[in-house]
């Protein structure tokens, strides 16, 4: 039998050696330090009632304003970082010793969910130190109460159950192995996030929350009532907007107090997490799972293409190297996948400018995903590439070429969107450039997908949530076009040190 310490132990010491692991600490020191409350800046981090309230004018607003940042993104990264932990079993082949040995699969979920809590846990005790860091250069001299500081952290640690068991039970369930899975956990964290904003004493929220932020947002209008006597009417967090600081009032935030029911919530995060593992447990099946990650793995017999490359003559090579890479990129997409695109082209086709910018175009963004978001990773798994090696210039033709496919797909989804005007048509073609060329170079460096499914899950919903200036398709403003191109420039020469690198 495997002991559940063995799988814990096995589990953690495989993914804490990983350099992903590695750099989602010094990410988590990053943040600390991006989270600080600058009231000068380009961008403004935290900000409350700036015609009332000195900004952080005490040490009380670091911890505040670290966990709300981290709040906000620190879910969705850390279940895209824990996302693979049923297969790594798989690409080690220990899958291959689990069918030779008896064991317990609701144990064996069970030390991966451990092995995950544990990897967070230490995540959250760097995020901690680095705050606490951040502090003493900050504000030399001037301390808080230990527990005061502790608090807004605490709220962090539900979170850390939570996005464990999902990364768990999604990679497990079939339907949410893939990239449906991290849109829907990601876009489930977004929102509750924004709905703590005003209802941050909802108990189901806070039950289902894995920020945590309805503790933080209580405490805040309670800190501006004891305060000043009047509920907090204006809050910024990461916000680009001008203003001037007026106030006078210095505001120290108060410790968050936690309640019985608060203890309540705890125990039934836990018993739903247990329930959910238990499920996830029973419906494992290490041979099943192994199996689909094959099919999904080779999308495409590379081989029986390689034999059809043999076969052409130079007149047609481009063309056929071309089809080639769109079908390495189309095929493994589901038969639902292709029917949304489909059907949300057609859409667009019919439906009004209001609707086709703040509905149908970022809706399209997020079914293309599946497709963009294969650039430059999908085809270094395969050893086909590195055959490719062998033969001069093959690989960039076949990244060029790869490039070429997705820009076209990309300009024909857009394609009723860029009939509306001739500025419209320049914009998206700007867009579709940099965003093909960012997703094949985060490939490359990372050798997955997930940095850009993040990317691109935040700026969808950041764009269905009004903020359409991301990509401004009824307006005229070249300044936006010019950005675009100047980020595929700078991608373009990262592109480039990286094939030097290679040689």
């Amino acid at each position: 039998m495997i002991s559940l310490t063995r799988i814990v132990k096995a589990t953690f010491l495989e993914r804490s050696r990983r350099l992903s692991y590695w750099a989602l600490i010094i990410l988590a020191l990053i943040a600390a330090v991006i989270g600080y409350p600058r009231i000068k800046g380009p961008i403004k981090v935290f900000v409350l009632e700036p015609n009332l309230f000195i900004q952080a004018s005490n040490p009380s607003w670091v911890p505040v304003s670290v966990v709300l940042v981290l709040g906000l993104f620190l879910p969705i990264i850390s279940y895209l970082f824990l996302k693979n932990t049923i297969g790594i079993d798989d690409q080690n082949h220990t899958n291959v010793l689990m069918a030779s040995v008896s064991f317990s699969k609701i144990k064996y979920i069970g030390g991966k969910f451990l092995a995950n809590c544990l990897l967070l846990f230490i995540l959250w005790i760097v995020i901690i130190l680095g705050t606490i860091i951040m502090v003493i250069l900050q504000f030399p001299g001037k301390f808080i109460d230990f527990y005061q500081f502790l608090t807004p952290f605490l709220t962090l640690l539900p979170g850390i159950f939570i996005i464990s068991m999902l990364a768990i039970f999604t990679e497990i369930v079939p339907f949410l192995r893939g990239i449906l899975g991290i849109i829907l956990v990601s876009f489930f964290s977004l929102i509750c996030y924004g709905v703590s904003i005003e209802n941050y004493n909802s108990f189901f929220l806070k039950i289902i929350n894995p920020s945590g932020s309805s503790y933080l947002f209580k405490m805040i209008q309670d800190t501006c009532v004891k305060t000043v006597g009047q509920p907090l009417k204006q809050t910024m967090l990461l916000s680009s907007g001008n203003f001037k600081e007026t106030g006078k009032q210095t505001l120290f935030f108060l410790p968050i107090k936690f309640t019985q029911q608060d203890l309540l919530i705890f125990i039934i995060q836990l018993i739903i997490c247990i329930v959910m593992l238990i499920l996830a447990g029973f419906i494992f099946s290490p041979h099943k799972y192994s199996n689909k990650i094959r099919k999904n793995s080779i999308p495409i017999n590379l081989v029986h293409d390689h034999h059809k490359l043999k076969t052409i003559n130079s007149k047609s090579a481009s063309s056929s190297l071309l089809k080639t890479s769109f079908a390495l990129l189309w095929r493994p997409l589901s038969i639902y996948n292709k029917l949304a695109l489909i059907i949300l082209w057609l859409t667009a086709w019919l439906s009004s400018l209001a609707i086709k910018q703040l509905i149908i175009l970022p809706l399209i963004l997020l079914t293309e995903l599946p497709l963009l978001s294969n650039l430059g990773s999908q085809i270094t798994q395969f050893s086909f590439y590195q055959w490719l090696m062998t033969i001069p210039k093959a690989q960039n033709k076949q990244q060029f070429f790869e490039y070429v496919a997705s820009l076209t797909f990309t300009l024909i989804l857009f394609l009723p969107f860029m009939l509306k005007s001739s500025y419209t048509a320049l914009l998206l073609v700007c867009f579709s450039i940099m965003i093909c060329m960012l997703a094949q170079v985060l490939g490359l460096i990372t050798k997955g997908n997930r940095m850009f499914i993040f990317l691109m899950v935040i700026f969808c919903f950041i764009y269905l949530n009004g903020i359409t200036n991301l990509l401004p398709i009824n307006k005229l403003n070249p300044s936006v076009c010019l950005v675009y191109l100047g980020v595929t420039l700078v991608l373009f020469l990262i592109k480039c040190s990286l094939k030097q690198l290679i040689k």
